[in-house]
């Protein structure tokens, strides 16, 4: 297990350093987007809930992962703290989308092109976190279905498996293996609740984003960009819940495996999950590295000089 834990540490590490140098370094080389200062006072509006939002997920993440170290909490925490933490991210981009309004003037121009929710949508990352949730939702189905009950009859929170062993000078005997925590309905089920009601903020804050008012027609190239930013950090932090959450199940899941001798084929199911978790990993911090670095353009209001406009 301590190795298992190493191993996914280390390619955290690694992935984190790579995603931030990449991603950083393409977006450092981005251009300005003028905007009108409607536009740019919602933008800061909307960056400052989502940072709030991010920042609260921070703290509710890390409580819940620490209170693993409390036994009569057994795990259940620890296991939704990436759905608890993403719910931060989610609530703090539905505050600011939900709130932000433009000035109110005389007369406003408004333009009447329909919005579209492709257009919005990151296409490739909404088809990887797509299937991240199918991940997920497969791994909580096979543990809630393969789950026993405990020691202590605690129902779905171990893996037991039965089957018959040679000994010598014995004969052959009916052995049990039993291994627990074992992500079954014990820890399946809030896990499940947790990620159906951070998947119901997501859309909530998606309806916030493509129903909010855009101050200025004149503005619509910059308010787009703003809605398809405010967009994809939507799906990077259901990414995150998703692939975060499906990565430690997984290594739970590999490591019971391999340490239970009753169940056929084992070892390789437990290979096939730990590489699994891996990609979960390596998947999560890509989505959180593109929710946490800055935006390839930075909104600037329209009134600044010129030669403020150019982050060169």
């Amino acid at each position: 297990m301590t190795l298992l834990l190493a191993a996914l540490v280390g390619v955290l590490v690694l992935g984190i350093a790579l995603a931030a140098a990449v991603i950083l370094g393409r977006r450092l080389h981005g251009e300005s987007d003028a905007a009108t200062p409607d536009l740019a006072r919602i933008a800061r509006w909307t960056a400052t809930w989502r940072w709030a939002g991010v920042a609260t997920g921070l703290v509710i993440g890390v409580l819940a992962f620490l209170s693993a170290q409390q036994p009569v909490a057994l795990g259940r925490l620890a296991l939704a703290a990436p759905a608890l933490a993403a719910a931060g991210v989610l609530a703090g981009v539905a505050i600011g989308e939900a709130t932000a309004r433009p000035t109110r003037t005389p007369a406003r121009t408004a333009s009447l092109s329909t919005r579209s929710w492709r257009t919005l949508l990151p296409r490739t990352r909404t088809m990887i976190v797509g299937g991240g949730l199918g991940i997920l939702a497969v791994l909580l189905v096979i543990g809630a279905v393969t789950g026993s009950p405990d020691d202590a009859g605690r129902a779905g929170r171990a893996l037991k498996a039965t089957c018959a062993v040679d000994l010598p000078g014995v004969g052959t005997t009916i052995q049990t293996a039993i291994n627990s925590p074992w992500p079954g309905s014990f820890y399946a089920v809030p896990a499940a609740v947790a990620v159906g009601a951070c998947l119901a903020l997501a859309v909530a804050a998606g309806i916030a984003i493509h129903r909010r008012a855009n101050p200025d027609a004149a503005s619509g190239p910059v308010d787009l960009r703003l809605r398809s930013d405010a967009m994809a950090n939507l799906v990077s932090a259901v990414g995150v819940l998703a692939f975060g959450t499906a990565g430690p199940i997984a290594l739970v899941m590999a490591t019971d495996l391999h340490s239970n001798d009753c169940v056929a084929g084992g070892s390789t199911y437990a290979g096939m999950l730990l590489a699994l978790a891996l990609g979960c990993t390596v998947a999560a911090i890509a989505m959180l590295a593109h929710l946490l670095l800055p935006r390839r353009r930075t909104v600037v209001s329209a009134t600044q000089p010129a030669a403020a406009r150019s982050p060169r």
